[in-house]
């Protein structure tokens, strides 16, 4: 195998890890359903349809506030007193944004706990 050899593969496998990104990750179902998670407990905080337009304030107390605005088949975190502010940053998830964002169906405010997932389905 020559050197030439070598670089062909690697691109073969770059283009197929490409693809696979853009294209193997896509879901079929719509997302119907936002879940809301504060804190490492199991079950969701709350469980809002995506097409009831309204905003979800969480105030954990010790200056810990997230409000999560759901609006137009789509979701985010419209504001947070985390000090990064890297949740607020993620921007709006829809259904068609969720198939190609590196956090696909979520947004994660990790300094104050709060978790935002788009599920398919009740």
């Amino acid at each position: 195998m020559t050197g030439r050899d070598i670089w062909i593969a690697l691109a073969v496998i770059a283009a197929a890890l490409v693809l696979y990104l853009f294209f193997g990750r896509t879901k079929t179902a719509s997302a119907a359903y936002v879940n809301v998670y504060v804190g490492t407990g199991g079950a969701p905080y709350s469980h809002v349809p995506l097409n009831e337009d309204r905003t979800i304030r969480i105030d954990q107390g010790g200056g810990k506030i997230n409000e999560i605005e759901i609006k137009d088949g789509g979701v985010r975190m419209a504001y947070s007193t985390c000090q990064n502010q890297l949740c607020v940053h993620e921007g709006v998830v829809t259904d068609e944004s969720r198939r190609h964002r590196a956090l696909g169906d979520w947004i994660v405010c990790l300094p104050n706990g709060v978790s935002i997932e788009m599920v398919d389905g009740p």
